[in-house]
């Protein structure tokens, strides 16, 4: 699993979808599948792509000037070269992710009152790349820091005018392609039943990306070579997915692929792997009822509890297990919350809490055991 950490987040780095880097990576999982002797192949999808051409800048200005600390929104619209700029008024929240990501937002309006631009807040310290959720509306979108928010409220309390100026440059690409690279390990030949393991392995942009995702890949083949170990009569996909860090693009393909072809009905569960070498908090995320009680046992019954704490919500719209549950297949997620260096460039293999990341690959591998008893019993 180690290898396979730093091929991706040292040989290979950051892997953004839809860029060679991350085909590259493809390429190379699609070895390690194949050389375990299992059925291993590429699922190409296309996709209208994203790319930042400048890094953006946000200058506020009152009776003081400030530079903001400023990241992308990917899909956020361009501004062109010459920028934007009108007054700061506060908007509100917006959601980037329903439940995990709700977040303070300004809104750049010019003399008209129409929107030019947005600044929404990461509270947690400097900006970082976030996602988009709705990128059918287009709008410069730019994520800001928790300390240029306090300045912000403070500025805007003392009903000081504020005016930003605002610059991302960014283009769309409508032929972008990604790659899902799917593993079939098959245990039980009396049953069409199967269960899908996945974990995406892009990054968002200028991170290598070894906690997100190399981490939750290499759990991916480390669960492979248990199956293969233990001979586990199930049936399972191991799937490395592409474009999580955009909206879920490759799960979402895969799984809508899956419903056209008439695949789901025989899909028992998909357990998904994301962020798992190293974080305080091991966040279960699961569908309600029996389904979670028995990830839940899996992963106490892997000592994750000696880890770290277990904390255990529904599932959210933020992994790759989020397209199977629209789908009405149980779903879950292992993942360990949240190390400091998530989404930056120093993001990087010697964060590595080997106990965190064996434990999480142990916890999905006891959780198909119990499927595969559960079948042999009835």
């Amino acid at each position: 699993m180690l290898d396979v950490m730093r091929m991706l987040a040292e040989d290979i780095g950051p892997r953004f979808a839809g860029t060679e880097s991350e085909h590259r990576a493809a390429r190379a999982l699609l070895e390690v599948f194949a050389s375990r002797g299992v059925t291993a192949r590429l699922q190409k999808f296309g996709f209208i792509g994203w790319r930042l051409l400048s890094a953006p800048t946000v200058r506020v200005v009152s009776t003081t000037s400030r530079n903001c600390s400023a990241a992308p929104i990917i899909y956020s619209a361009s501004t062109g070269p010459a920028g934007v700029s009108g007054e700061v008024v506060y908007h509100g929240r917006k959601s980037l992710i329903a439940g995990l990501y709700e977040m303070d937002t300004y809104s750049v309006v010019d003399s008209e009152g129409n929107y030019v631009a947005q600044l929404i807040v990461e509270p947690g310290g400097p900006a970082i790349p976030l996602l988009n959720p709705d990128p059918i509306f287009r709008l410069p979108l730019v994520v800001i820091g928790g300390d240029d928010h306090r300045f912000l409220q403070e500025a805007l309390r003392s009903s000081e005018k504020l005016t930003a100026e605002v610059r991302i440059e960014t283009e769309l690409l409508p032929d972008a392609v990604g790659y899902n690279v799917i593993a079939e390990y098959r245990g039980d030949a009396s049953t069409r039943d199967w269960v899908i393991v996945d974990a995406h392995y892009d990054t968002q942009l200028g991170t290598p990306g070894a906690y997100d995702n190399a981490s939750g890949t290499a759990g991916l083949v480390g669960v492979l070579d248990r199956l293969l170990e233990l001979r586990l009569p199930i049936n399972a996909d191991i799937v490395a997915v592409s474009g999580e860090e955009i909206g879920m693009h490759g799960s979402t393909y895969l799984a809508r692929d899956l419903r056209e072809r008439g695949k789901l009905e025989s899909l028992k569960a998909c357990i998904c792997l994301d962020q798992i070498s190293a974080g305080d908090t091991m966040w279960i995320w699961a569908t309600d009822g029996p389904f979670r009680e028995t990830a839940v046992a899996a992963a106490e019954s892997a000592g994750l509890a000696h880890l770290g704490a277990i904390r255990v919500d529904g599932p959210m719209p933020g992994c790759d297990m989020w397209p199977f549950h629209l789908e009405g297949i149980p779903s879950c997620l292992y993942m360990w919350w949240r190390l400091p260096d998530y989404h930056k460039a120093t993001d990087t293999m010697d964060k590595l809490e080997e106990p965190k990341l064996a434990g999480a690959v142990q916890a999905t591998v006891n959780l198909l055991t119990t499927f595969a008893q559960r079948r042999s019993s009835s």
